[in-house]
């Protein structure tokens, strides 16, 4: 895979290791009769990068933070160039140049949800009410001039940014009474107004796609379905069962699924390459046998985050074997890359990062008929679309255009 220069910059970044220190995750080891207690141990023990760099070197995917640091990130967007990285530590906001490889500490107060970038210098943040104040406020900085200007929104809790991918827009996420609603906020006008007249339920998860033709999609989820829309008059253009969250991609040919994978031992996670399948059977009747004589507050098993393809010209549906995350975006500049945030590989639970990767090589394997390692096809009907749609067609769905 070739690697964006811009990314190798991410890479190397020496003060992003000033920032992070060490935290336990797994370590390399060898296992061929381990005891279900070795195994136990290895699952707590030290991190070891080599173990990390060869696994996901192994998946073409990369890290952007130190391998084994404590990255206690809490939020991070890409900047539409894909150059600049923002991220959230417990008290201060950050922004990574990766280009000039330097990280800028924002002059603003901790944002209260997930930020968007406006366009490739400026960054949105939902801020909470002023010392003594009662209305919530969205502050939009400008790195470039290193200035920030701060406009009130008297909105309930909000918890999420979306741009618009106008320069000017963003779909605010704000929860009133367990309720979720979206709002369409211009901060240079002062506009704050419902987006959406036809959409009144609650949801889990909401996410804005524009696609390079210009027209215009939102995804809701509601606990494992989701369904998108067009934005003008919210007609239903797809279904997605078994799925959190979708992701569009702007050329309109794929969508990616957030759910959550088939269980796996949380004691006992081994890669692919670990040990032969006799002795993968035997260690795991060994946990099994184990975790059956275990008071019910322990684990016996964790669903990791999962990644499924959907290609939306014919329904087929792949999942991701090969790593685990979730907080999915196809990276903006670059097409078919994708970032996420990282869970594991090969089953195996890692240190938490953001991970880079490019997808376009297993994307045109999947449109051939082929499966590329790491990836399984789950079935031929992973997109419902309702009655009559264009989906059950050869070809991409064209969807009208409609003003955001």
């Amino acid at each position: 895979m070739t690697v964006k220069p811009t990314l190798l910059a991410l890479l190397s970044l020496p003060l992003a290791a000033s920032l992070l220190t060490a935290q336990g995750c797994d370590r390399d080891a060898i296992y061929s009769e381990q005891s279900v207690s070795d195994a136990i141990y290895d699952t707590y023990a030290e991190c070891s990068e080599s173990e990390i760099r060869w696994l996901t070197g192994k998946h073409n995917i990369q890290t952007v933070f130190e391998k084994c640091g404590s990255n206690n990130f809490s939020k991070f967007a890409w900047s539409p160039d894909g150059i600049h990285l923002y991220f959230q530590l417990s008290m201060t906001g950050h922004i990574i140049n990766g280009e000039a490889k330097t990280i800028t500490t924002l002059p603003t107060e901790n944002p209260i949800g997930q930020v968007a970038w406006l366009d490739k210098d400026r960054v949105a943040m939902p801020l909470g009410p002023e010392e003594g104040g009662t209305v919530n406020r969205l502050a939009v900085y400008d790195r470039a001039r290193n200035t920030a200007s701060i406009t009130e929104m008297d909105l309930p809790e909000p918890d999420q940014l979306q741009t618009a991918r106008d320069g000017k827009t963003v779909y605010v996420v704000s929860t009133s009474d367990g309720r979720k609603s979206v709002y369409k906020v211009v901060p240079s006008e002062g506009i704050v107004q419902k987006a959406f007249p036809w959409r009144n339920e609650s949801f889990d998860s909401f996410t804005y796609s524009a696609s390079k033709e210009g027209s215009h999609l939102v995804a809701f989820g509601v606990q494992d379905e989701v369904t998108v829309h067009r934005i003008g008059d919210g007609e239903e253009v797809f279904r997605f069962s078994d799925a959190t969250r979708a992701i569009l991609h702007p050329d309109g040919r794929y969508a990616a699924l957030e759910t959550l994978g088939d269980p796996i031992n949380p004691f006992d996670q081994k890669t692919w390459d670990e040990m032969s399948p006799e002795a993968r059977e035997r260690e795991q009747r060994r946990t099994e046998e184990w975790l059956a004589r275990q008071p019910d507050w322990v684990p016996k098993e964790v669903r990791p985050p999962s990644i499924d393809i959907v290609d939306l010209s014919s329904g087929d549906r792949y999942r991701s074997t090969a790593f685990y995350g979730d907080h999915f975006e196809w990276y903006p500049d670059y097409n078919y890359y994708a970032s996420f945030l990282l869970w594991g590989v090969e089953g195996k639970e890692l240190n938490k990062n953001v991970a880079l990767t490019n997808l376009a090589e297993r994307l045109r394997m999947l449109d051939k008929g082929e499966t590329p390692l790491g990836f399984q096809r789950l079935n031929a009907a992973g997109a419902a679309a309702p009655e009559g749609s264009e989906a059950d067609g050869e070809k991409p769905v064209t969807v009208s255009d409609d003003t955001p």
